[in-house]
């Protein structure tokens, strides 16, 4: 299995700003739930997308459309990270499960 692919952002403007700014090509600004749901479903059906970054706002509003994704496909990788700014919910659980997944063992995280 080839884990070398493209990297996707789907954040709020400062964040896919600073994604942009850094190099990752593919970082969409997304202004509501509909249009982030359409366009992750969109790119989870491309091969060629391994790693897809979401904020915890997004990921909070499509938790069930990213659990359904994660299970089915290894990839593309499905990540939750802070805003910039406000408060960052701990999402251990999640976490290690798709860590699980993803190297085939279970690592304890504290």
């Amino acid at each position: 299995m080839d884990a070398t692919g493209k990297i996707a952002v789907l954040a709020e403007e400062d964040v896919a700003s600073l994604f942009l700014l850094s190099g990752v090509k593919d970082s969409f600004v997304i202004k509501d739930e509909e249009e982030a749901r359409r366009l992750l479903l969109e790119l989870s059906r491309k091969e060629d997308y391994k790693l897809i970054i979401v904020t915890n706002r997004i990921a909070e509003r499509l938790e069930e459309t990213i659990a359904e994704l994660s299970m089915r496909q290894v990839f593309p990788l499905i990540v939750a990270i802070p805003e910039r700014r406000g408060p960052t919910a701990r999402r251990v659980e999640p976490l290690r499960r798709l860590i699980r997944r993803a190297v085939g063992f279970d690592i304890r995280i504290r």
